[in-house]
């Protein structure tokens, strides 16, 4: 049986190699990218994992407004590292690849090697980028297929997305890879990808980029650290709408983290390394939002100036947001850990360092949130500069300056301080563990505005090995003009919450059980909700069976397009569809998705 399955999947994966070497003309040295352009936001990602910025460019790619050639953010990149038993710092860690990489394409062996080769790299020298439209078609395709109406749904044919065949849902047995990589819907339930037999890539959103990157491929010239072993999937994704200024403003990140490597790792930190310019990069302010999990800048003076690197925003000011929705799993303890007292009726059901899943009643599915934050100046500075040292990356990641010393409360010496400028944030003073009563910011300690870099991580944790984690970010954008007069402080951590419960109620299970919102069979859906009549005039009734809180729910078109949002309650909910014209749409709640068509 096993021969079948290998030479069956040898099929697969020469297809897949094949078209993988047509379609790409890139080196290794040279990068794979790919540009996502939805509702106000267009951005890119590498091959490698690089965020918003192409390696050796000038420029970065996070353009906000989209088409106005301004950006909020020049690059973005994962730190990872943790001590191993032998008391080895292990570590990965990425800004600009100036001095070289620590990350590196494609998936690596599952025998305990943790190996690559330089034709597996440069196969997966590669991105996925697949929309939800092209899976809609799709399913359309083969329903039509199998009710013998081809002829009259697609009178003009039907070609399956070159993506689709290059979706990298299997690794090489022989290369001793894993077996399952990338999700996809199994339509044949034979368990093999065979696009031309109604399989299709499972994603999070209207559309995402997928990439695989590793740390193990070379040695790490970046960061001097030592490799650890681990295969990364990552998917920028986002979704598009007509009707939600949250979701046309933000730009969801997912990894998946996979130790294929044999060390158990403890202080294990996972951080997301920003380099914000907001506009113009030299007059700029950062701070924490303890309780949103958040990292953010902004403008540290009345009008963003044209420079020559960015024509400014002027006064029509924007902040961006870099938020932790989950991190990694907090060690197992055989517990259901709580939130503190009062914060079960928080609008958002997390803070800081606890982030989803804390008093749901589950044992040790808690996910770590934003546990620290720190920024940097862009300079050689012997404390608070650019980091040059293994030790530098791991220390940042624990706020821990590079002189060694913590990173302390206003500067006072005396309370060592997890989260850089939390303003008013930290009510419960997380940050320093005791009572502070004066508000540190950049304004309050009299900064003047610069370059600033900054880190939000999560830990610590520990990794073993064959560990899988998570990590879900948001990308948050806000400005001036969105605002409606309201203080645009207050305008954008509204919308910082928007994107929290957004994710709470629709993307906790996406992708990582093998689901994705917008690409779920209406089987998967019977046990969450029902929807009649179906097909529908005026109105629909959903019954929602198992949430127990308000759950946001959104009906998208064919091509994927948000174009009606509204909230359910548990039980019997009564939607008006009088305003959709007819035709076939999904309907989406509780992680699952129903086709419904409107007469």
């Amino acid at each position: 049986m096993f021969e079948f399955i290998k030479s069956q999947l040898m099929k697969i994966l020469f297809t897949f190699f094949a078209l993988l070497t047509l379609s790409s003309t890139t080196s290794f040295a040279q990068q794979a990218a790919a540009t996502m352009e939805l509702n106000n936001i267009k951005c890119s990602v590498t091959s490698t994992g690089d965020l918003f910025y192409t390696p050796g460019s000038d420029y970065g790619t996070f353009e906000a407004p989209n088409g106005s050639g301004l950006k909020t953010m020049y690059a973005g990149n994962l730190w990872f590292g943790g001590i191993s038993s032998d008391q080895q710092l292990k570590l990965a860690a990425e800004t600009y690849q100036a001095t070289g990489q620590d990350w590196f394409t494609g998936p690596l062996t599952t025998d305990g090697t943790a190996s690559t080769t330089d034709e597996i790299e440069d196969a997966y020298n590669q991105v996925w980028q697949v929309t939800l439209e092209d899976v809609s078609l799709h399913i359309a395709y083969f329903e039509a297929l199998s009710n013998g109406t081809v002829e009259v749904v697609f009178p003009d044919g039907y070609s399956i997305p070159d993506v689709f065949f290059t979706w990298p849902a299997h690794g090489d047995l022989n290369a001793e890879m894993d077996f399952s990589l990338a999700p996809f819907f199994d339509y044949n339930v034979n368990g093999f990808y065979d696009p031309e037999n109604g399989d299709y890539p499972i994603f999070c959103g209207s559309e995402c980029i997928y990439f695989i990157f590793n740390d193990k491929a070379n040695v790490h010239s970046e960061s001097g650290g030592q490799p650890i072993g681990l295969e990364i999937h990552g998917m920028l994704y986002g979704f598009e709408s007509s009707d939600n200024t949250m979701l046309q403003n933000t730009v969801f990140l997912k990894y998946k983290i996979i130790n294929r490597g044999t060390q158990t790792l403890e202080n294990t930190f996972a951080g997301m390394w920003t380099d914000l310019d907001i506009g113009t990069a030299i007059d700029d302010y950062v701070g924490t939002n303890v309780k949103r999990s958040a990292l953010f800048g902004y403008n540290g003076d009345s009008i963003d100036e044209q420079s020559s690197s960015s024509n400014g925003y002027g006064e029509d000011l924007p902040m961006q947001g870099v938020m932790i929705l989950g991190g990694p799993f907090a060690d197992s303890d055989n517990t259901d850990n709580p939130l503190p007292d009062d914060l079960y009726s928080s609008e958002t059901q997390s803070y800081g360092s606890m982030g989803y899943g804390y008093g749901d009643g589950i044992i040790d599915n808690e996910r770590l949130g934003l546990s620290t934050s720190l920024y940097y100046q862009n300079s050689s500075h012997l404390i608070y500069g650019e980091p040059n040292t293994a030790i530098h990356y791991h220390n940042f990641m624990r706020s821990i300056w590079k002189n060694g010393q913590n990173q302390t409360y206003q500067g006072d010496l005396i309370d060592a301080s997890a989260y850089s400028f939390p303003g008013s944030s930290d009510p419960l003073n997380l940050s320093t563990g005791v009572v502070q009563e004066e508000i540190w910011d950049e304004l309050t300690s009299e900064n003047l505005p610069g370059d600033r870099r900054v880190l939000g991580s999560c830990g610590p944790f520990t990794l073993e090995p064959g560990d899988i984690h998570y990590l879900d970010v948001a990308y948050v954008f806000a400005q001036e003009s969105q605002a409606g007069g309201e203080p645009l402080a207050d305008f954008f951590d509204n919308r910082l919450k928007e994107a929290r419960l957004f994710f709470n109620d629709n993307l906790i299970d996406c992708q990582e059980q093998g689901s994705s919102v917008g690409i779920i069979e209406e089987s998967n859906a019977s046990n969450q909700f029902t929807v009649y009549p179906n097909p529908a005039q005026a109105a629909i009734t959903i019954d929602i069976k198992t949430k127990t809180t308000i759950a946001i729910a959104f009906i998208t078109d064919l091509s994927g397009k948000i174009i009606k949002t509204f909230n359910l309650n548990r039980g019997i909910n009564t939607i008006s569809i009088e305003e959709l014209s007819a035709g076939i749409y999904f309907l989406h709640a509780e992680a699952s998705c129903v086709k419904l068509i409107k007469g």
